[in-house]
């Protein structure tokens, strides 16, 4: 998908509504910026804040930001390595 956007005053602009649902971008997503000759290329940061919560019975990965694989490989063993620390008496 190609747009354009304006640049403001303050520097910024503003990735249109379509794109960001696309990429799961929501307020407070974390981008990457990388300048590639005369271009720059933007591309969304994972999430270092996922977690594992309950809800209605199931085991769920919430985050405040898109996740990628390896964002979710860290989640869930890090609740597997607190739940094992629970039950072993560590924790």
């Amino acid at each position: 998908m190609n747009t354009t956007v304006t640049i403001d005053s303050s520097g910024r602009l503003v990735i249109p509504r379509d794109i960001r649902n696309q990429l799961h971008l929501i307020t407070g997503s974390r981008l990457n910026l990388e300048v590639k000759g005369d271009g720059m290329f933007l591309a969304p940061l994972p999430s270092e804040n996922a977690r594992l919560v309950k809800r209605a019975g199931r085991l769920v990965i919430e985050s405040d930001e898109p996740m990628g694989d390896d964002t979710v490989r860290k989640a869930v063993l890090s609740d597997r390595e607190d739940r094992m620390n629970k039950l072993s008496g560590r924790k």
